[in-house]
């Protein structure tokens, strides 16, 4: 995986690059019982489909994060085709940083991954 501009990278075996793009993964501070949500874009930038896509939610905390739409699940992503995932950062708890990862595709190198971080915050 690599990061260029914002734009996390991997290549997927057989099918060309792919690209999870995430304009917004940093879910600032969020008052536990809050909630917050972004939609991360996975683009399939190959010249073939992608097959169909397992989607997951993986980390220390990624019981902090939940799937509130999830559009690449079992997708197979065209050529130049998009699919969606939005995801929800509802801290629960004590104050402090949490991170989970989102991953798309099959196991590496064939999946793109986005790192999510969220700040959760007690209020007085």
């Amino acid at each position: 995986v690599h990061a260029d501009s914002g734009q996390l990278t991997g290549d997927l075996t057989g099918t060309g690059t792919s690209s999870l793009t995430t304009s917004d993964t940093d879910f600032g501070t969020v008052n536990v019982g809050a909630f917050v949500t972004r939609t991360i874009v996975f683009t399939n930038q190959s010249s073939t489909a992608s097959g169909a896509l397992p989607v997951q939610l993986s980390g220390a905390n990624s019981n902090q994060f939940s799937m509130v739409t999830n559009g690449c699940a079992g997708v197979s992503v065209p050529a130049g085709g998009t699919c969606s995932v939005e995801v929800a950062f509802v801290p629960t708890g004590t104050a402090g940083g949490r991170a989970a990862t989102l991953t798309v595709g099959l196991a590496p190198p064939n999946q793109a991954q986005s790192a999510m971080v969220g700040n959760a915050a007690v209020v007085p």
